[in-house]
C-alpha cells in the first residue's frame, strides 16, 4: 500500500488549489488600479509577476495527475476497487469541467453583458482570470479532499501517530478550518463517508483527530427548513476528553449543486436563483424592514439547534459559525437564546434591533431598548454611545467574533438605522486597492430616499412567487425591473431628485460609468426583449468587473484571502 504517497498527493492537491485560488485574487485586486491611468505601470508589472506562475501551476497538476495515474494503473491495495474508481472519475470530471469552460469563453459575446472594447490592462486580468479558472481549482481540491477522506474511511489507525493531543476550543480559533467547514458541500459520493471528510479537515488543519464525527443536516430533519431558505448543518466532534459541536449556518452562496456538473449548468443555475431569492426575501424583511414572518429562518434555526443538543452530552462545547446571512443568525440567536458558547462570522449580514424587540421585547428593560435605538440610528458602525453598545452587546457576555472587508456591500446595511453587530468586529482596510465601493451611503441618499428603497426591495417579494407556475422567477425578475422607477406616490419632481442621487451613489461606488458607453454592447435577449429603452441605457452603463468584485469580496471564496496574513 502507497499511504504515505496518497497522503501527499491530498496534500499538494489542495495546496494547488489553494495557491490557484489565491492567483485569482490577487489579479482581481487589480482591477479597481487598472481602471486608473496613473496606476498603469505598477499593474503591468504585478500582472507580469502573476503571469509567470501560471505555466508553473499547470505543470504541477500535470505532475500529480501522473502520479495519481501510476498508482491506479498498479495492483495497490490502498483502496477497494470503487474507490478507486471515484477517484478516476473525479479525474474525469476535472477534464470534462475544463472541456465545458474552454468552449463556453467561445461564446461569451452572445451570452453575457460584456463591452466589445474592454480597457487593456483590465482585458488581460480577465484573460488570465480565464486561465487559472479553465484549472478548475474546485474540482482540484475536491479530488484532492476526497483521497484525504478516503485515507481517513479505510486507515483511520494510519494517522495515530501522527496525530496530536486536542486542546479544546483549538478549532475553532482556526480560520482555516473554520472556511473549510462553511466552504464545504457533503457531496453525495456512496463510497466517502462524511464522517471520514470532517476528520481529515480535523487531522489537516490542527493535527486532531476525533474519535467520531456526526453530522445532521437541518434539511433533512426539519421540512420547514427548505420553504424558508435555511441552510444549515451540525458537525459533532467527539474527542476523547470533550465534544464540540459546530452549527454551520449557511450564507447566500451560488453554489453549484454537486450531482449537476457545469456540462449542464442552467438547472444548477436556476436552483441557485430560488436559494438565492429565499435568503435576500429574509434579508429585506428581516434586516433592511425588522419584520418576523412566518418564513423566520431565526424560529427554525432554533428549533434545529434544540433538536440538536438533544442528541449530544450535556457537557459539550457548541459554536456557532457564518457567513453572510448565516452570520446574521449566529448574532441573532445568541443575542436571543444564547445556545453557543462561541462563534465566528465572516461577512455578516446584520442584526436588526426592531426584529430583535418584536421577537423579544422583554430581552432588555424599556429603557435600555430606547437608549439602544437612540444610539443606533445611523447604525452600528457608527453609534453615539459606544460604550452602550459595548456593554449591551459586547464581545464579554456573547463571546461572537464577526470578521470582514471594510468595503463589503454588506457593510452598507450597517449604516442604517437599529443594525448592529453582536460580540466584536474585526475590519479588514485595503485602502491600497483603490477599490471604489462606498458604505457609508448615509452620504449619499437621505432617509427618504433609502426608505424608498427599501420599500421597493420589499415591494419586489410581495409581486413574485417562487412557486408560480405560470412564470419562472427569472422571468418575474425582468417584468419587476420593467416597472421599477414608476412608482405611483412619487412626485415627479421626487423621482427626479431620487433618480439623480441614486445615479450619483452608483458612479461613485464605481457600480455604473457616468455616462452611456459609445461602444456597443451585448445584452441578453431576455432583457433586450422587455426592458424599455431607459433602462437597457443603465445597463449598459454597468461596469461588469466592480459589480462581479461586490459578489467576490463578499463570499467566502474572496473574502478567506483578507485574512491570510491577518
Amino acid at each position: 500500500m502507497q499511504l504515505d504517497l496518497y497522503l501527499e498527493i491530498s496534500a499538494q492537491l489542495c495546496q494547488l488549489a489553494h495557491q490557484l485560488d489565491r492567483t485569482y485574487f490577487d489579479l482581481k485586486c487589480l482591477i479597481p488600479r487598472a481602471m486608473i491611468p496613473e496606476n498603469h505601470n505598477e499593474v503591468e508589472l504585478k500582472i507580469a509577476h502573476i503571469q509567470a506562475k501560471i505555466p508553473g501551476y499547470i505543470t504541477q497538476r500535470q505532475l500529480i495527475f501522473k502520479k495519481i495515474l501510476s498508482i491506479l494503473g498498479t495492483h495497490d491495495h490502498s483502496f477497494p476497487a470503487e474507490s478507486r474508481t471515484l477517484i478516476s472519475q473525479k479525474m474525469q470530471r476535472w477534464h470534462d469541467n475544463q472541456q465545458s469552460y474552454l468552449d463556453s469563453l467561445k461564446n461569451i459575446p452572445k451570452t453575457i453583458i460584456r463591452r466589445n472594447s474592454d480597457p487593456e490592462l483590465t482585458k488581460q486580468i480577465s484573460d488570465f482570470c480565464a486561465q487559472i479558472n479553465a484549472e478548475d481549482s474546485a474540482s482540484l481540491q475536491d479530488l484532492g479532499i476526497t483521497i484525504g477522506g478516503l485515507l481517513f474511511q479505510y486507515h483511520l489507525t494510519y494517522f495515530t501517530e501522527q496525530t496530536e493531543r486536542y486542546i479544546p476550543g483549538t478549532l475553532i480559533k482556526n480560520r482555516q478550518f473554520l472556511y473549510e467547514i462553511m466552504s464545504y458541500q457533503t457531496k453525495t459520493d456512496n463510497q466517502l463517508a462524511p464522517d471520514a471528510i470532517y476528520k481529515y479537515f480535523a487531522w489537516q488543519h490542527q493535527r486532531a483527530l476525533p474519535k467520531k464525527v456526526t453530522t445532521i443536516s437541518a434539511r433533512d430533519v426539519l421540512p420547514e427548513a427548505a420553504p424558508t431558505g435555511l441552510a444549515a448543518d451540525a458537525i459533532i466532534l467527539t474527542f476523547h476528553s470533550n465534544t464540540e459541536v459546530f452549527f454551520i449556518l449557511k450564507g447566500t452562496e451560488f453554489h453549484r449543486d454537486p450531482n449537476v456538473t457545469s456540462l449542464n449548468p442552467l438547472k444548477s443555475w436556476n436552483r441557485a436563483l430560488v436559494e438565492a431569492y429565499r435568503d435576500w426575501r429574509y434579508n429585506v424583511q428581516a434586516i433592511l424592514l425588522g419584520e418576523d414572518t412566518e418564513l423566520s429562518q431565526i424560529d427554525v434555526a432554533k428549533k434545529f439547534i434544540a433538536l440538536v443538543k438533544r442528541q449530544v452530552p450535556d457537557d459539550a462545547t457548541f459554536y456557532g459559525i457564518g457567513h453572510s446571512l448565516g452570520g446574521h443568525l449566529v448574532q441573532a440567536l445568541q443575542l436571543l437564546y444564547q445556545p453557543f458558547n462561541a462563534g465566528y462570522t465572516l461577512n455578516a449580514a446584520p442584526v436588526q434591533l426592531r426584529q430583535i424587540y418584536k421577537l423579544a421585547p422583554d430581552l432588555l428593560p424599556l429603557k435600555t431598548w430606547d437608549r439602544l435605538l437612540m444610539t443606533t440610528l445611523s447604525g452600528g458602525m457608527h453609534p453615539r454611545d459606544q460604550a452602550l453598545l459595548t456593554q449591551t452587546l459586547g464581545y464579554d457576555r456573547y463571546k461572537i467574533t464577526n470578521e470582514g472587508f471594510s468595503q463589503d456591500f454588506i457593510q452598507v446595511f450597517y449604516n442604517l438605522h437599529f443594525n448592529v453587530y453582536v460580540g466584536r468586529f474585526n475590519l479588514v482596510q485595503r485602502p491600497e486597492l483603490r477599490y471604489p465601493f462606498i458604505p457609508a451611503i448615509t452620504n449619499y441618499l437621505n432617509t427618504e430616499e433609502i426608505n424608498f428603497a427599501a420599500f421597493t426591495m420589499a415591494e419586489f417579494f410581495r409581486q413574485t412567487d417562487e412557486f408560480d407556475s405560470n412564470q419562472s422567477l427569472r422571468l418575474q425578475v425582468i417584468q419587476f425591473m420593467r416597472n421599477w422607477g414608476k412608482p405611483p406616490h412619487l412626485t415627479p419632481e421626487k423621482r427626479t431628485i431620487f433618480k439623480r442621487d441614486y445615479n450619483r451613489y452608483l458612479v461613485a461606488c464605481g457600480v455604473l460609468k457616468a455616462d452611456v458607453p459609445n461602444t456597443p454592447t451585448h445584452l441578453p435577449h431576455i432583457m433586450t426583449k422587455h426592458l424599455s429603452s431607459g433602462k437597457i441605457a443603465i445597463v449598459r452603463r454597468l461596469q461588469p468587473e466592480i459589480c462581479e468584485l461586490l459578489i467576490y469580496f463578499h463570499v467566502i471564496a474572496g473574502a478567506r484571502f483578507f485574512f491570510e496574513s491577518v
